[in-house]
């Protein structure tokens, strides 16, 4: 059964953080898909990405044959009773999985494009960064990025001065411009920044060293 929330909860909003980071681990340049099994009291207890199979050389294709990935729900460890957070609708392999391992209950951050076998309990959560891109568009999308980090901006150096009076919430700003890069990545994926982030992460260290 598919049943579908318009809001999130303080620890929902946590997992979809982590999920949006975890997804970008995946070298499956067709699509990234990152899950996570927590305990009924909101603990981790395992995570997993999507990952192209050894045999998979299609990956710079858009045209990805069946079983090339080995998906996200089959890199879990699972115990029975425990809740799965998905970035994907689960295909019907892997809602067979879950129903076998004992889950029950299933949150997905996005729609339902998939059919649904009726074993699990799935919840449709929003997906806050493919909402505002799929309203905006993505090139009027990257126009509010710049907007957002133009708040940011004035927003620190208006904490910064001494004289000021401004009471502009520069942690709300950030968080508007931390939601709006998740937003810009939408509008250029599938991309995959890891071997990127760590090189341009290691020469920093090694300039100021």
């Amino acid at each position: 059964m598919v049943t579908k929330y318009e809001s999130l909860t303080e620890e929902q909003v946590a997992i979809y953080e982590l999920l949006e980071s975890l997804r970008r681990f995946s070298s499956c340049k067709d699509k990234q898909v990152a899950a996570i099994a927590t305990d009924f009291m909101g603990r981790i207890l395992s995570v997993s990405y999507n990952q192209p199979q050894a045999s998979c050389d299609c990956c710079e294709s858009l045209k990805h044959p069946e079983g090339c990935a080995q998906h996200a729900e089959q890199g879990l460890k699972l115990q029975r009773d425990c809740l799965v957070y998905l970035t994907t609708f689960p295909c019907k392999d892997c809602q067979m999985l879950l129903w076998s391992q004992g889950i029950e209950r299933v949150f997905v951050f996005g729609e339902q494009h998939k059919d649904d076998l009726g074993l699990l309990d799935i919840v449709l959560l929003p997906d806050v960064a493919s909402i505002l891109v799929a309203f905006n568009g993505p090139e009027k999308q990257k126009t509010v990025v710049m907007g957002e980090l133009g708040e940011l901006i004035t927003a620190i150096a208006d904490s910064s001065r001494k004289d000021s009076k401004s009471n502009r919430d520069l942690l709300g700003e950030l968080i508007d411009v931390e939601l709006q890069l998740k937003c810009l990545r939408r509008c250029i994926e599938p991309v995959n920044l890891t071997n990127l982030k760590h090189l341009k992460y290691s020469m920093l260290i090694r300039k100021f060293k």
